[in-house]
């Protein structure tokens, strides 16, 4: 296995792992105290934790902060020899070589994907909300996955650069 395999696995793996924790515990200290987590902002109580405005902003930050990180991290590797650079395929040779262009990108694509998609999932089939607990599923699930998906992108993608 090279050293690049070996690095996106691990880095991965990591992102899996961590992301789902964190995502799942973040998602049980704000929902913890909520009989229902609703799918849509509360006009009188604003500040209450709700499905579309976690989904919307969750996937679309993590996924610029995500690729921000990878990349220099990636970049630093490469650059002590670490790692090598490697032919890109077609999907990762399409994104962005800028930094930021490429992680308001990826941003806005993990918002259409996890956002976006899980939101209109929820309305066609008339769920307004979850208990608690059935969000910090959903949610520290959709958060590992989603963390994972980036950071083999971004790896990708800087190794092609």
């Amino acid at each position: 296995m090279t050293a690049n395999t070996q690095y996106i696995k691990k880095q991965t793996t990591i992102q899996l792992i961590a992301n789902f924790i964190i995502g799942g515990v973040i998602a049980y200290f704000m929902t913890k105290e909520l009989p229902l987590v609703n799918l849509w902002l509360d006009t009188k109580n604003i500040a209450q934790t709700n499905i579309s405005v976690d989904f919307i902003m969750g996937s679309f930050f993590m996924a610029l902060i995500l690729c921000f990180v990878y990349s220099m991290l990636t970049k630093k590797a490469k650059s002590k020899g670490e790692l090598t650079s490697q032919k890109a395929n077609a999907f990762f040779a399409g994104l962005p070589n800028k930094l930021t262009s490429r992680s308001f990108f990826v941003g806005a694509i993990f918002l259409l994907i996890f956002g976006f998609s899980a939101i209109l999932i929820f309305t066609l089939f008339g769920i307004e909300g979850l208990s608690p607990s059935s969000f910090v599923i959903l949610k520290a699930f959709l958060s590992g996955i989603q963390a994972a998906l980036v950071t083999y992108i971004v790896i990708n993608k800087e190794l092609s650069c």
